[in-house]
Order: C-alpha cells, then structure tokens, then sequence
C-alpha cells in the first residue's frame, strides 16, 4: 500500500484547520468567573441564587446558578444562549456580551465546587 503524500498533508492541514476553528470558538466562548461572580452580585442577585449550593432564587422562576450548572445537558452555548434569550425585555436587560461570557464562565464553574455545608465549612461530597 502506497501513502500518497497529498493525502497525508491534506488530513493534516484539515486537522490544523479544524483545531484552529476549534480553538476559535471556544476563545469567543471563554470568560472570567472571577469577573462573572462579580457581575452577577452586582447584576443577577436580585433574582438569581447566585452562590454555590444556592437553590432558592429571590424571584420564583428566576433559575438559582448552582442549578444550572449542575444540569449535564447544558453547554457552555446552551447557557449562553440562555442568558442572552431571557434577558431580552425592558424589565430584564440585555447583558453585554463579555459579560455574558463571564457569567457563563462563573456558572460552570459552580458544577466544580461542593455546596456548602450547614456549618459553614465545604461538604463532603
């Protein structure tokens, strides 16, 4: 069997392409969770349980963040989709959409962090 030498840079140019892409999208994705915890005390406490192991919202049908993030079906996109789709009316303002990376960027990061305990101290998972 004979390797082509087309073939062999074809498939890596494509892989080099589809890294590239790749790597692309997710910078356009990424933000801070320092910056997105700050924002959403700021912006999203008054409705939204923002803390970790938070799950009573302000706001009855305003989804607690640590809810959220424990949802395994929801992406990065699904959350950011969300964000931007439900903030869309004069009585919940658009979020500029660095912020919206942040949040989104600080949302995920709550499925990595234990709730915390009834004495204040980090629960055993």
């Amino acid at each position: 069997m004979t390797i082509n030498v087309r073939t062999i840079a074809f498939a890596l140019g494509s892989a080099a392409a589809l890294a590239f892409a790749s790597a692309a999208a997710a910078a356009e994705l990424a933000g801070d969770a320092v910056r997105g915890h700050a924002y959403a005390k700021a912006q999203c406490a008054q409705c939204h349980a923002i803390e970790p192991g938070a799950t009573s919202s302000l706001v009855y049908n305003a989804a607690p963040f640590a809810t959220l993030a424990a949802s395994p079906q929801l992406t990065v996109k699904g959350i950011n989709a969300w964000v931007m789709a439900a903030h869309q009316t004069k009585r919940k303002p658009a979020i500029p959409a660095a912020n919206c990376a942040d949040i989104v960027a600080y949302i995920k990061s709550l499925a990595l962090k234990p709730a915390p305990a009834l004495d204040g101290g980090a629960a055993n998972p």
